[in-house]
């Protein structure tokens, strides 16, 4: 089977609508917003929904722009858009350095093991405090994210080698903008699909 026909089943399989693959900049980031923009002018998803679901986008993107490894593998950074029932889910992967894995971890661990006042508590504290890395946030873009779609974020980090992983962030929200997961029970995210993807 050629690759093109193992891609096009692919993304009927999975009910995907839009896959890039390579480097994300802040330049390039609003295409990639206007095509998933353009898909929901046909779709029962309100304002809010958009505004939920764009900013997310929008966090994602930043985040890829400003933390990613753009220099030994940007080309590998990846962002998807796939439809579900009742919404979409949004997925992106990037390559970053194995030491920043630990840091990013425990901040993303700590936001999924919160409830929603504890997560605006941490935003308050991490603004008061100035928390911020060389390179930006201090994981304000993630707690917004968590805030904004009212649910936990599905994250995994898949090795490469000694000195790069592969950070895989996802989202699976309904036509109102927020998260489909229960914030009380939930399975691990699985992010097989994503890699075999990438592959």
């Amino acid at each position: 089977m050629d690759i093109t026909r193992a891609i096009h089943d692919k993304m009927v399989k999975e009910r995907l609508l839009f896959v890039y693959r390579g480097d994300i900049t802040e330049r390039n980031s609003l295409p990639l917003i206007t095509l998933l923009e353009n898909e929901m002018k046909e779709d029962s998803f309100g304002f809010v929904g958009q505004k939920r679901l764009f900013m997310f986008v929008l966090e994602s993107l930043q985040n890829i722009a400003k933390h990613g490894d753009h220099d030994h593998y940007g080309k590998m950074s990846l962002v998807s858009f796939s439809r579900t029932d009742d919404g979409y889910t949004i997925t992106t992967g990037n390559i970053l350095a194995s030491e920043n894995v630990g840091h990013l971890k425990k901040r993303l661990e700590e936001i999924n093991n919160s409830d929603i006042k504890d997560i605006k508590d941490l935003y308050r504290q991490i603004l008061n405090t100035s928390e911020f890395s060389k390179k930006g946030g201090a994981g304000l873009g993630l707690i917004e994210m968590a805030i904004k779609t009212g649910n936990k974020l599905d994250y995994d980090f898949v090795p490469v080698n000694d000195n790069f992983s592969y950070f895989i962030l996802s989202k699976t929200v309904d036509s109102s903008g927020m998260g489909r997961n229960s914030a009380i029970s939930r399975s691990h995210f699985s992010s097989d699909s994503v890699v075999k993807l990438e592959q």
